[in-house]
């Protein structure tokens, strides 16, 4: 089932005007004789070039933007159409996984805590035996190794039922899936940091270096500063 329908998308046309291609065509051979700059006439004619390459870029840009526009209000109109139509049930599939994920959690609990009762119990039990055992070397009549011996194959036995006592399992409906997840959440990053930093990725803030390059800082540990000539077009 498609829940969305869009018509006479496979008509629409998308090319290069020829008139375009001509002036780019043009751009680029003027642009291929500037090989060096090194007199003011070689400047005067890369300057050309470079308006020539320039305008033509910002030309295509513009053009794009303009025949773009339709196409993403379309988008946002499916985006919102799709969003409209689905978010109540989303609401509602969240709201029944999280009570289905309450339920099995709650049941997963119950299994580990049958499974630390039954490790315990397997415990106390060998606690038994090893006391058994001390007991039957100790035993100084006959009587006594044959009721030490008696406890050590009480307590043999229980716990190899205790280590072979079955926990429930866990009944997972058809047609779902789940698992048991950690999450987490960060409430001190400089700890983090300070702890795990393989857990912390860092970006230098371009904006904030900019802004003090400009207040005049020329050096920075860590940080290489030069200078350059930046060149752009201005309007003829």
């Amino acid at each position: 089932m498609n829940a969305l329908t869009v018509t006479k998308l496979s008509d629409v046309f998308i090319g290069i005007s020829g008139d375009a291609e001509a002036a780019r065509a043009e751009a680029l051979e003027v642009a291929s004789v500037v090989t060096r700059v090194d007199s003011q006439a070689t400047q005067e004619l890369a300057v050309d070039a470079l308006r020539l390459c320039a305008d033509l870029v910002k030309s295509v840009e513009k053009s794009r933007t303009e025949v773009k526009r339709p196409v993403l209000e379309l988008g946002r109109k499916i985006d919102g159409i799709a969003a409209d139509f689905g978010s109540k049930l989303e609401a509602e599939a969240n709201r029944i996984k999280r009570l289905i994920g309450d339920y099995q959690f709650k049941l997963l609990a119950n299994q580990r805590e049958e499974e630390r009762a039954r490790i315990a119990e397997a415990n106390r039990i060998e606690m038994e035996r090893q006391k058994a055992i001390a007991a039957v070397r100790t035993a100084e009549t006959t009587e006594d190794r044959a009721e030490a011996s008696k406890r050590l194959q009480e307590a043999s036995e229980a716990k190899r039922e205790a280590m072979n006592a079955e926990v429930a399992t866990i009944e997972k409906p058809a047609g779902v899936r789940s698992r048991s997840v950690w999450r987490f959440e960060v409430y001190d990053l400089p700890s983090v940091l300070k702890c795990r930093p393989d857990f912390v990725e860092l970006s230098p803030r371009v904006r904030v270096i900019n802004d003090a390059l400009s207040a005049g800082m020329r050096e920075c540990p860590g940080l290489r500063i030069w200078e350059e000539m930046e060149v752009a077009c201005t309007k003829a």
